[in-house]
């Protein structure tokens, strides 16, 4: 029987080893390097040779920036050629915002870029992406990882929950379900879960993905 997790990691790979695919086509037709591809994009070297080997997710941004420079479409760069048919990747643009700023887009609605990725059956109005940029809830979700929210997902016991407690900024708690109520514990630490009677439920992890 296969491992979820190992089906789950399968699904999370086959938006970004598309694009890499797809990236290295492009590249081999323009006979262009990476260092070169660099240099003209304004693209890290370290971002072209991740996007290569099929490792991380990119922002829309960056992809934007290079189906620009090959004069060609985000669509072609994220979908699948086979026999020369696409087959097209269902990926949404969502606000990427780093945790340390989420309270930009809780109360103003401010992020910083677009992030792409592959969302099933959800919503996509009700998705936004955080960027874990600070080492706070390592090693549960290191540095990196890229945390897709969901706004209208029910809660289940066990989930990774987005909350705001009282007044304070909104951070990852795990929740538990015990009655009518809602306990909350931190992630990272083994405690009680703790009933709050002031709190705002703001979205449910549906996945993590490691970007670059």
């Amino acid at each position: 029987m296969q491992n979820k997790n190992s089906k789950t990691s399968k699904e999370d790979n086959l938006l970004i080893k598309t694009i890499a695919k797809n990236l290295t086509r492009l590249m081999n037709e323009k006979h262009i390097e990476s260092q070169q591809l660099s240099d003209i994009t304004g693209l890290g070297i370290a971002t072209v040779n991740s996007l290569k080997r099929g490792v991380g997710n990119p922002t829309l941004t960056t992809l934007e920036v290079l189906a620009n420079f090959f004069n060609t479409s985000v669509s072609e760069l994220i979908e699948k050629k086979e026999k020369g048919v696409l087959s097209k990747v269902i990926v949404e643009p969502m606000p990427l915002i780093s945790l340390s700023r989420i309270d930009d887009y809780i109360n103003n609605q401010l992020f910083e870029d677009t992030f792409i990725a592959e969302i099933g059956n959800y919503s996509s109005s009700s998705l936004f992406a955080i960027k874990i940029d600070n080492d706070t809830l390592n090693p549960h979700i290191p540095i990196g990882t890229i945390c897709i929210v969901s706004k209208e997902v029910k809660v289940k016991d066990g989930d990774i929950t987005l909350v705001k407690i009282n007044h304070h900024t909104p951070f990852f708690r795990r929740v538990y379900i015990e009655s009518k109520y809602l306990a909350f514990s931190p992630i990272m630490i083994e405690s009680n879960p703790t009933v709050y009677e002031n709190y705002e439920l703001l979205g449910v992890v549906i996945k993590k993905i490691r970007s670059f």
